[in-house]
């Protein structure tokens, strides 16, 4: 197992040596643990692989140790120069005994105990002012150089001096002036009664909550408006019904009927100031919702034929076969055109037909009561119920034969038959024409 059986000093037990060489034979040159984790081994030049403090190029330290392995232990890690128990790398002024770890700090600029500030430790009540720095009570952190002054009868501002409104009550009303808003008025003070005058008579700085219109609805919270950020709501406005005391009133009932019709505002009425307007309105042509249901007639076409009820073109705007322009039926008693009749003259001629008309023949202009009878167009042109011969108009006067009942013509029938026969045809069909 030796490794160089020529070299004595090399074998399986030798110890490693940094020399280059495998001295123990196990393969591994220079090898050696870096036993306190500092990144260095003996072999890379650690003085001191027990202690983490020593390795090349560490900060030199008060330990009188050789930290950075340079071989040296500096001087001052020896030294007492001022004889005050501490080293002179431990000592932040080793020329002076009263100035050590342990020193007492004095204000006299100069850093006593050694803990990197001078004339520290005298800000006692924490308002970051030292007795050295000018605070003229160390015991009441509202007291330091440049604090606000208070009116508390105390120099809150070290300068020497309390201020002459600390002391003084010119208006007599038990407050001095630093304390009352106005020393001039004595019914000013705090702890005064507070008035609906404008005036901050507690001072305590609360008149825009209190004093002040803030929604300019001509009332301020101590004039009675119980919510000053709504305009709607304030000791004169009418209760509406949306769930909120609008008359600043508990008492007011959101089911008041303020116009006396019948209806209030929860009740559906869309106007209570109006007794005219409600659900049980009757819609009329004036612009207005009358029965709140949230149409205007005069917007609305009922029956959707395209013609508006109000304004007079839809004669009946709930039948969409009535309005201007409809063709009107004959004689049905409805004015379907909207023209303010029924059409029962349908030839023009200034006489009524159909039932309860007089005209016979309402097609045909040149018939109707009183026209002149054509004797010879077989028409009953005067609508007496007779036609052409049998209206009395055509028949001419003839001579009564007393002595002949009866004539008759050649073949021996008498002319009283004839007659006879031809006269119901005649009223028969008079009264056909007519129907």
């Amino acid at each position: 197992g030796d490794c160089d059986d020529s070299d004595p000093a090399i074998h399986p037990t030798a110890e490693e040596a940094c020399n280059g060489l495998d001295d123990d034979c196990d393969t591994l040159i220079d090898e050696q643990g870096d036993e306190d984790w500092d990144g260095y081994t003996p072999c890379d030049g650690d003085c001191d692989d027990a202690d983490d403090d020593v390795w090349p190029g560490a900060p030199e330290l008060c330990d009188q140790l050789d930290n950075d392995c340079d071989g040296v232990i500096d001087q001052d890690e020896f030294d007492d120069l001022d004889a005050d128990g501490y080293l002179a790398c431990e000592d932040c002024d080793d020329s002076d005994p009263a100035v050590n770890p342990e020193g007492v700090e004095e204000c006299d600029g100069i850093d006593n105990d050694c803990d990197g500030d001078a004339d520290d430790g005298f800000d006692d009540d924490g308002d970051t002012f030292s007795e050295c720095e000018g605070d003229c009570d160390e015991a009441d952190p509202t007291t330091y150089p440049g604090a606000i002054e208070q009116c508390d009868e105390v120099d809150n501002d070290c300068d020497g001096v309390v201020p002459d409104d600390e002391f003084d009550d010119l208006d007599g009303d038990g407050y001095v002036a630093c304390m009352d808003c106005n020393d001039g008025d004595p019914t000013i003070f705090p702890g005064a009664e507070e008035l609906c005058d404008g005036v901050d008579s507690d001072c305590e700085g609360d008149l825009t909550d209190t004093e002040v219109d803030n929604d300019y609805d001509g009332f301020p919270e101590c004039e009675g408006d119980c919510d000053d950020a709504n305009i709607d709501v304030h000791p004169d406005a009418l209760e509406l019904c949306d769930g909120i005391d609008n008359d600043c009133d508990p008492g007011t009932l959101e089911t008041m009927d303020n116009d006396w019709d019948g209806y209030s505002a929860c009740q559906g009425d869309c106007d209570d100031t109006n007794a005219a307007i409600h659900p049980l309105a009757e819609e009329t042509c004036d612009g207005v919702d009358n029965n709140c249901d949230e149409e205007i007639d005069e917007e609305v076409d009922y029956d959707l034929d395209g013609y508006h009820g109000c304004g007079g073109e839809d004669c009946d705007d709930y039948n969409a076969g009535i309005h201007p322009g409809a063709t009107d039926v004959a004689y049905d008693g409805i004015d379907q055109d909207c023209s303010g009749s029924d059409l029962n003259d349908l030839d023009y001629d200034g006489y009524a037909g159909g039932m309860g008309g007089i005209d016979c023949n309402d097609n045909d202009a040149h018939i109707h009561p009183g026209a002149t009878e054509d004797c010879l167009n077989g028409k009953d042109d005067d609508c007496d119920g007779y036609a052409d011969g049998y209206d009395p108009s055509c028949q001419e006067d003839e001579p009564v034969d007393d002595d002949d009942d009866c004539s008759c013509d050649e073949s021996g029938e008498g002319r009283g038959g004839v007659a006879a026969i031809l006269l119901p045809l005649a009223v028969l069909i008079a009264i056909r024409r007519r129907t």
